[in-house]
């Protein structure tokens, strides 16, 4: 955790309005310990256009162990594709 001890007063006041502006908060900031805490603790969000790395989750068929995919054919169970025959 970083040391302010040696930063003024009004500089954190600053810091903290600027964050504030930036995250578009509106939330009181007079004092050095407001200051303090949205400086600590307030990051903006990440950019609209940032990959979020996201891998959808599909079921496995039973028999040849792929994943059952949206809009493939599966049997009435849905465990396993229909050109896998269960033997």
């Amino acid at each position: 955790m970083p040391d302010y001890t040696p930063v003024s007063t009004a500089a954190l006041l600053a810091l903290a309005g600027l964050i504030l502006k930036r995250a578009r908060l509106s939330l009181p900031c007079t004092s050095r310990e407001q200051a303090l805490r949205i400086v600590q603790g307030i990051r903006p969000a990440p950019p609209r256009k940032a990959k979020l790395y996201i891998k959808p989750i599909y079921a496995l068929c039973c028999v040849c162990f792929k994943p059952l995919i949206t809009g493939t054919l599966v049997d009435q169970t849905g465990t396993h594709h229909i050109q896998c025959e269960v033997t």
